[in-house]
């Protein structure tokens, strides 16, 4: 008879709940900071250094959830492609309220427009129920 071949023992254990392998574990991560990854390419790293970005190294003892990182001789906090990058989370709070305010009246300009040239050429505007101007 043929020798059965013996195959190794597998034991799976899920550690925690990790949705990523870029997910930060919070309790290593500075409050007053935002993380964000960046596809580590020297465009998109420059375009970030200049919003105030400064990228994380593994010394400053930031961790992901999953506790993995590729290593490298720099110590840049990396995975894959990407690595990662902090910036003043207050300078990043006021930077997404004016791409808010900006977008919001990118919305709302083809609405001013078109009542500006309907009350130039003397048009009646007819106001919907929810009472827009």
């Amino acid at each position: 008879m043929a020798r059965e071949a013996k195959l190794p023992k597998v034991v799976a254990q899920e550690l925690r709940e990790v949705n990523s392998l870029l997910e930060l574990d919070e309790t290593t991560t500075d409050p007053n900071k935002h993380y964000h990854w960046f596809r580590e390419n020297a465009l998109r790293v420059g375009k970030a250094k200049m919003r105030g970005y400064t990228i994380v190294h593994e010394s400053d003892g930031v961790k992901t959830a999953a506790g993995y990182t590729d290593s490298a001789a720099d110590g840049i906090m990396r995975v894959g492609d990407t690595i990662l990058m902090c910036c003043d989370l207050l300078e990043w709070r006021k930077r997404k309220r004016l791409q808010g305010k900006t977008a919001e009246s990118r919305l709302s300009a083809p609405a001013k427009q078109f009542k500006r040239n309907a009350r130039r050429r003397r048009v009646k505007v007819i106001r919907d129920e929810e009472g827009d101007e």
